[in-house]
């Protein structure tokens, strides 16, 4: 496999569909997969956000929506927290089971929509929400959902990706199109949300912003870009909400 390995072959036959996570569900958690490598590399970095901003995992009720194949989920259980991981994609959190399984570790994993939420109200200390805001349309009803069931003094994380001129051509036309490091489809930039605009969502909903930051390549490896904190939330970003 070559440093920057592309999936070109075999296209996602939906754009900017949850269903492509299922139709590659048996390679979330190969160590050299083209299509899911770079979802895998954006953990690291919202570790060390967790850790750097003190955002306590052990023993911690934690509530991951939109988790696919547990890239973060399982990094969060094996850190001692409390996790249910909630996916539209049955396949993908049946990777995800998989892998817990595999390192011993405890995770409760529910199909369902992020816009649904079968959970009971103020029932998590910690909800997670990364890489899914680029594929909901109408997004009220997911935020309405999230500080739902997120408990008094807690604490949501969101990454997504900034709606920008930067972006498009960083994510679609070098990720997708011209490099092929990213599945062609993946993304629409319609869709992207920025920083304001997101502050502006939670504030409406009782949330504080607590901090944002950028994340974007930060390094390189055999396996492609490796990704950390950024001067720039213009591509992607991360920020965090206390209620």
């Amino acid at each position: 496999m070559t440093l920057f390995a592309r999936w070109r072959e075999s296209p996602p036959t939906k754009v900017n569909d949850v269903a492509v996570y299922d139709e590659r569900a048996d390679a979330w958690w190969s160590d050299d997969d083209p299509y899911f490598t770079p979802l895998r590399a954006m953990v690291p970095p919202r570790l060390s956000f967790f850790q750097l901003h003190g955002i306590a995992l052990a023993g911690t009720r934690v509530l991951d929506v939109g988790a696919g194949g547990g890239f973060l989920s399982v990094e969060m259980a094996a850190r001692g927290a409390l996790v249910t991981a909630l996916d539209l994609a049955p396949r993908a959190l049946a990777a995800a089971r998989g892998e817990a399984r595999r390192r011993a570790l405890d995770l409760h994993a529910v199909a369902a929509s992020g816009e649904q939420l079968p959970c009971k109200d103020a029932s998590f200390e910690l909800v997670v929400c990364t890489d899914v805001l680029p594929h909901v349309l109408d997004k009220q009803p997911l935020f309405d959902e999230l500080v739902r069931v997120l408990a008094p003094g807690g604490k949501l994380f969101v990454a997504t990706m900034n709606r920008t001129m930067l972006a498009r051509l960083v994510l679609i036309t070098l990720g997708e199109d011209i490099l092929g490091l990213i599945a062609r489809g993946t993304h629409v930039v319609a869709q992207f949300i920025t920083p304001d605009e997101l502050a502006q969502q939670m504030r409406a909903r009782g949330l504080q912003l607590a901090m944002v930051e950028g994340v974007g390549p930060a390094g390189i490896d055999r396996k492609g870009f490796t990704f950390g904190k950024v001067p720039t939330r213009a591509v992607m970003y991360q920020a965090l909400f206390t209620k």
